[in-house]
């Protein structure tokens, strides 16, 4: 069984708390603007019968807690940058994020989450800017309703796949050379 750490981020109001409540308590209660951040765990039965343990930590949006935000990101596995698919100055704030982890830890697989579908009047193609942004981050994109459900199994299911695909990868990859330093010292030469 794999265990990874999923971590929230966005601004503040674009549903991270709701998306975390409704997929780790399968409930939604009276949300309030999060303070620090909230831990919670799903397990997951792939297809193929394999287990995972979905780690999630769910982060305040609002700028003031974007330093502390910065501590639970490294190490996780995958970050859930969310924004409001009907405020577009909530995009730019996901934008801003896609680019300090890139940045900072490109290892980390960033999903990007159009929440709040359920409030648009039709269904509404992917937007140039949407696509450029995974494209750039070598991320995934979802659009999905924290409220309705919509949307929100197959994503954690999508990405559960990916990253127990980029640890099988992990797994293949050639190890690295390593250096005897005891028979380095006993022949004379330099331990360093």
């Amino acid at each position: 069984m794999s265990d990874f750490k999923l971590v929230f981020l966005g601004a503040s109001t674009v549903g991270k708390t709701t998306l975390f409540q409704r997929y780790t308590k399968g409930f939604i209660s009276q949300t309030q603007t999060s303070i620090g951040a909230s831990f919670g765990v799903r397990k997951l039965t792939m297809p193929d019968g394999n287990e995972c343990t979905l780690g999630f930590w769910d982060t305040a949006g609002m700028e003031r807690f974007k330093a502390i935000s910065r501590n639970y990101y490294r190490g996780a596995d995958a970050t859930l940058i969310m924004w409001d698919v009907t405020e577009p100055a909530s995009f730019n704030t996901a934008v801003e994020w896609c680019e300090e982890v890139h940045n900072n830890h490109p290892e980390i697989l960033i999903c990007i989450v159009g929440n709040k579908i359920d409030c648009l009047t039709g269904t509404e193609p992917t937007k140039p800017n949407e696509r450029k942004l995974v494209a750039a981050t070598k991320g995934m994109l979802f659009r999905v309703s924290a409220f309705t459900g919509d949307g929100i199994d197959d994503m954690f299911s999508q990405i559960a796949h990916q990253l127990i695909e980029n640890k099988d990868k992990v797994a293949e990859a050639p190890a690295a050379p390593t250096v005897d330093v005891k028979a380095q010292k006993e022949g004379g030469g330099c331990g360093c």
